[in-house]
């Protein structure tokens, strides 16, 4: 059996933690298809600049997204190219339709909204990635898979 340094465990541990919270892998999915300034990210996940920023905050410190400045805007890019891999791989799983992306909407925007305690599947995100991949989309939940 293949044996693996505990720094190396340690390490994508806490890259894995890093990354299970739904606002965090909403980002990444984005950003594994291009980067992205603040306020497109902002629109994109439906959170709030100062939310945003904390988490581009931690994934910067953990170099997972790095930020480049372009003139006045700062762009946010995945770190390395294994982190694409890394959520295409869950896409893979989650959304099981060859070539699907995932797109983050948030449940404010959805019937229901954040006042209807039904209005959200009470689950994690990647439970509701994979709800949605067998059930098709709920239009009560986050996350739906859509083809390119």
């Amino acid at each position: 059996m293949k044996q693996f340094p505990e720094r190396s465990i340690e390490d994508a541990a806490e890259g894995l933690r890093a990354i299970a919270h739904e606002v965090r892998l909403a980002i990444l999915c984005y950003l594994a298809d291009r980067p992205m300034n603040v306020s497109e990210l902002v629109e994109a996940t439906g959170t709030s600049q100062s939310n945003l920023s904390q988490h581009l905050a931690k994934m910067r410190l953990l170099n997972i997204v790095v930020p480049e400045r372009r003139g006045t805007q700062v762009y946010y890019r995945l770190a390395q190219p294994g982190f694409k891999r890394v959520i295409k791989a869950l896409q893979s799983i989650y959304c099981p339709a060859t070539n699907s992306t995932v797109y983050w909407i948030p449940a404010k925007f959805m019937p229901g909204g954040y006042g209807n305690n039904n209005s959200r599947i009470n689950q994690s995100f990647l439970s509701r990635l994979f709800l949605n991949s067998l059930l098709g989309v709920n239009e009560r939940t986050d996350i739906f898979c859509t083809l390119k």
